[in-house]
């Protein structure tokens, strides 16, 4: 089911799309109700449909699953699965909201190599954690993977995508499809069947850990069909030297007998715990990085005093809130999950009075040490508040009453060439995930240095 962009399902806005899975695809969207990002998942049961059918049988018992799927995971309650806000429809075809990955996913950070034993370690505890919880329901997830592993704004972990009942659809015999994907995908699900338990997930841990150890998938070749059979018949293969201290690990995880797996992601979980009392203490294998840090205390001050001022134009010449309020909220939102003391100018002229407002920025901007300008386009940038904020910023840079180039701009809808001459000497991110990401790290690296 595509979507186009900007259209609005009840108070939520579509934006641009995220990904195409199995049977869902994931848009990025604006919860207008919250003023927050979100990620909609919505069935794409129709791509299996032939035309001459309607939504009977076989594809209608799918959508229900989807919808029923949706409904459970929002009557989930554990810090490490991604929430599900709410549940609905749109041309007849069931959606989901979840929670945005501000951290960005696991798949994203496999991007750039292997991962160090202890950050590996303690992501598939996390991931434990959230299967325990799922199995404990009777279900089984049926598709842990790298993409399916998201991080929040603080780095932690959660589990996302589909939590199944444990059966087998009419659908799966008529479409060849079953859930899960292939590369991750344990003996037992290939065959197919009603006899999957929560083991079969332990299985796709084990494939996940060997990946985030080395950076490959431990069975891989051309085509789906024969790593699919490589499932089956190929040995579980050996860890590299510098990580023998897994092996133990990942045998039990791949083992091709879901009985001589670990019974339980509890116990499995316990394994962990001690590899990491091993690994702990030691620094990174040559060749693996640690995963991004989480929030580091050193950059953030004990007072009340703002780090960072965004400023942003708030509202139209119709009074309406403007997509650059947007922008500030989900940077500021993202900001904040991060630790960072954050200022941001939202409240209105009326309700707050000029001068009280006047007086609150000139304090904020006082005592930041960064000053962000957020914009969609060169005249709001250069309207009279917005301007007045970060140029301020900048004539207190060249008078040495500020750290030089603690200056940014995050944009949307323009190119470098289009920002004011005075912002263009600075360090510019255009809205996207990874830019939050990075503009975080440059933030903080910022202000790690002015603490030194």
């Amino acid at each position: 089911m595509t979507i186009p962009k900007d259209t609005r399902l009840g108070h939520y806005r579509i934006g641009s799309h995220m990904a195409t899975e199995g049977l869902h695809e994931a848009y990025e969207a604006i919860d207008e109700r919250y003023d927050r990002r979100v990620v909609l998942k919505i069935s794409r049961i129709h791509a299996f449909r032939p035309p001459e059918k309607s939504r009977q049988g076989a594809f209608r018992d799918e959508e229900e699953r989807f919808k029923n799927e949706g409904d459970t995971a929002a009557g989930f309650n554990h810090p490490n699965i991604v929430p599900v806000y709410d549940v609905g429809e749109y041309d007849g075809t069931p959606f989901y909201i979840a929670a945005y990955p501000y951290g960005g996913t696991l798949s994203q950070g496999l991007d750039q190599g292997s991962i160090a034993v202890p950050q590996t370690l303690e992501v598939a505890k996390d991931i434990c954690r959230a299967l325990e919880y799922i199995h404990g329901r009777g279900l089984v997830h049926r598709d842990v993977k790298p993409s399916n592993v998201w991080f929040d704004a603080t780095r932690s972990t959660m589990l996302s995508g589909y939590t199944r009942e444990v059966v087998t659809s009419d659908l799966d015999r008529i479409t060849g499809w079953y859930a899960g994907t292939e590369h991750y995908m344990s003996p037992e699900q290939i065959r197919g069947g009603s006899d999957i338990d929560g083991r079969s997930d332990l299985y796709n841990l084990g494939i996940t850990i060997y990946e985030m150890l080395t950076g490959t998938k431990p069975f891989d070749d051309k085509t789906p069909i024969e790593v699919l059979k490589m499932h089956i018949r190929e040995p579980v293969p050996s860890l590299p030297s510098r990580h023998r201290q897994c092996q133990y690990l990942i045998d039990k995880l791949l083992a091709k007998n879901p009985d001589a797996r670990f019974p339980s992601a509890s116990a499995c979980m316990d394994e962990i715990e001690s590899l990491l009392g091993t690994f702990q203490s030691e620094s990174p294998a040559p060749g693996t990085r640690p995963l991004e840090e989480k929030t580091r205390a050193s950059t953030r001050t004990s007072d009340s005093d703002h780090q960072v001022f965004i400023s942003f134009k708030n509202l139209d010449a119709n009074g309406r809130q403007t997509r650059d309020s947007q922008l500030a909220r989900t940077l500021y939102d993202y900001l904040t999950a991060r630790g960072f003391k954050v200022f941001l100018s939202s409240v209105s002229l009326e309700k707050m009075g000029a001068s009280a407002y006047q007086q609150a920025i000139d304090r904020a901007l006082d005592a930041a040490m960064v000053v962000v300008a957020v914009g969609t386009s060169r005249e709001h940038l250069e309207s009279r508040w917005v301007e007045s904020e970060w140029s301020g910023f900048i004539n207190d840079i060249r008078s040495g009453l500020k750290p030089a180039g603690h200056v940014f701009s995050y944009i949307d809808g323009m190119e470098p060439r289009d920002l004011p001459r005075s912002l263009r000497q600075y360090q510019m991110f255009k809205h996207s995930d990874e830019s939050l990401m990075a503009l975080a790290n440059f933030i903080e690296n910022a202000l790690d240095a002015e603490g030194d």
